[in-house]
């Protein structure tokens, strides 16, 4: 099941959805590489600049580019879980 998402996840090519760089097994881990995001996830971003949340303009932007994902996942025949 694991294989068939990371094949799956290869095929996908959208600017909103991360791609993987490589994949690998080292003992019984399984590693992911991802290009490297310079400002961190959403959490950190908030952690370090709003502190008290975003405001709800780029709440909005976050997720309008969320569903486009979504949508191109949809279009694709892919239901993200």
């Amino acid at each position: 099941m694991l294989q068939h998402e990371i094949v799956m996840h290869r095929i996908l090519d959208h600017e909103n959805i991360l791609s993987y760089l490589a994949t690998f097994v080292s003992g019984r881990s399984l590693w992911l590489v991802m290009p490297l995001q310079g400002y961190g996830s959403c959490k950190d971003v908030m952690a370090a600049q709003f502190r008290t949340g975003f405001p709800e303009l780029i709440v909005a932007m976050i997720i309008k580019e969320v569903l486009i994902a979504l949508v191109y996942l949809h279009q694709k025949r892919y239901i993200h879980r």
